[in-house]
């Protein structure tokens, strides 16, 4: 997906991490980061590379686009039920097919 000034961007507000509703434009950009939200209150510096925010002294925050929210949305979601039917197959060719596309050396 191609990111450009004007697009939004999402991340968690602080101290809910379960929720991507925090969503910010794109208002500017430097050579390496998004420059993120309203200039005059609170701009956010967010890496082009990885859509990461680095704070001082707490570490990271990570931003998704729209269809990185929707990805997140559906792995909270189902992946607890995806990894109970694995720990549970005994079907040997549909292991291995999944091992296959997962990229998992046996």
């Amino acid at each position: 997906m191609h990111i450009k000034i004007g697009d939004t961007l999402y991340t968690h507000p602080p101290g809910r991490p379960g929720h991507l509703t925090m969503g910010r434009v794109i208002t500017g950009d430097t050579r390496l980061s998004w420059l993120v939200g309203d200039p005059k209150f609170s701009r956010h510096k967010v890496l082009k590379k990885s859509l990461r925010e680095n704070i001082p002294r707490y570490g990271h925050r990570q931003w998704y686009t729209e269809a990185g929210v929707n990805a997140a949305g559906f792995v909270d979601k189902h992946r607890f039920r995806i990894v109970s039917a694995l720990s549970v197959e005994g079907d040997v060719s549909k292991l291995k097919k999944i091992a296959e596309i997962l990229g998992v050396e046996l």
